[in-house]
């Protein structure tokens, strides 16, 4: 490949790589922000948790929070709060959380605020406020944790997915292979058939030939009988001659026919297998591109940190 096709090749490649929306990586970033509440507008910790489906994030927050702690949460309208809780990832003191779930159609919106001793905190815009920026950065520590976990968690069930679209893709493949193998020993038990019938055919020409010789010889000997008797003795052995004949004639019939429904058999076998090749093609094709969103949803869990 000449040093200039490659290049474009490689850029085509990764163009399509980070173009795709199903590999796009977005960071986890918890934003303090003023939202509504229950309690008026209040500083929120607000983070974005991407692919998150609504029921199974609130589920794993009000774990994650019921860590050490044995307090059920308050639902109001659409509302959690967790009163007077443990979380020593934040601060020593006992805190309540109040959380609130916003559905978007990329991501779930985690807004969380927390209150200590009745206040909601905010960060402190004074750095040298030692353990007001030790609470926001636990604060903060904290949520991210939480999101990164579900991101992750929502990125191996869609790489699981893909890998299992991936699975029976292949599977379909195979058993397209294994129907070809199933027609093509089926036309080759035919053909031998074919050729066996083909045999017979020409072991019974040869009976019926003897046969004809036969009717014939003995249509001649009649010829010279005078009595009845002798005559009506000749006429019943010749239609024994003729049905013997005739049997054959008919055994070779069918045989002749079960030559042309055979090979008539082998026709659609030949064109099952041409059907199933061009299937195997396009599966082929199928598998391939799933193989490129299975690498994908790979890429996509390995780069969320």
């Amino acid at each position: 490949m000449k040093p200039v096709t490659k290049s474009i090749l490689l850029l085509t490649i990764a163009s399509i790589l980070f173009a795709s929306p199903s590999f796009s990586q977005e960071t986890i970033e918890v934003k303090c922000e003023k939202a509504v509440m229950s309690q008026g507008m209040q500083n929120a910790y607000s983070v974005n948790i991407p692919m998150g489906i609504l029921k199974d994030v609130q589920t794993g927050w009000i774990k994650k929070l019921q860590e050490n702690n044995k307090v059920k949460p308050v639902k109001v309208n659409d509302e959690f709060v967790m009163p007077d809780i443990l979380v020593s990832a934040i601060t020593a003191d006992t805190i309540s959380v109040y959380s609130l779930f916003v559905e978007k159609e990329t991501c779930i919106v985690l807004h969380v605020f927390v209150q200590i001793d009745s206040v909601f905190f905010s960060p402190s815009e004074d750095k040298s406020q030692l353990a007001a920026v030790k609470i926001d950065n636990g604060i903060k520590k904290y949520i991210r944790d939480f999101a990164v976990e579900q991101y992750r968690l929502f990125a191996q069930e869609d790489l699981e997915a893909e890998e299992k679209l991936l699975k029976n893709l292949e599977n379909e493949h195979k058993k397209l292979g294994k129907q070809i193998e199933g027609y093509k020993k089926d036309i080759s038990s035919l053909e031998n058939e074919i050729e066996k019938t083909e045999r017979e055919i020409v072991t019974l020409d040869k009976e019926i030939e003897l046969k004809n010789q036969q009717v014939l010889d003995h249509k001649t000997s009649m010829l010279s009988l005078s009595t009845d008797i002798e005559k009506d003795a000749a006429k019943d052995k010749e239609k024994d001659l003729e049905k013997e004949k005739n049997k054959l004639e008919k055994e070779r019939m069918g045989k002749k026919n079960d030559i042309s429904d055979m090979k008539s058999d082998i026709g659609k076998n030949e064109k099952n297998i041409s059907e199933n090749e061009k299937l195997i093609e396009e599966k082929l094709e199928e598998i391939n591109k799933q193989k490129e969103e299975v690498s994908k949803a790979q890429a996509l869990l390995e780069g969320i940190k």
